[in-house]
């Protein structure tokens, strides 16, 4: 199931869902 390919490549994962592009003040961008 999709969770297996996630718990794989888990930054395959955020890079898709953009929801978590916005990180708090002084957070690295996991994108980066």
């Amino acid at each position: 199931a999709i969770e297996d390919c996630i718990r794989r490549d888990p930054s395959q994962y955020f890079w898709v869902h953009k929801r978590f592009k916005t990180r708090p003040p002084g957070e690295t961008s996991i994108y980066d």
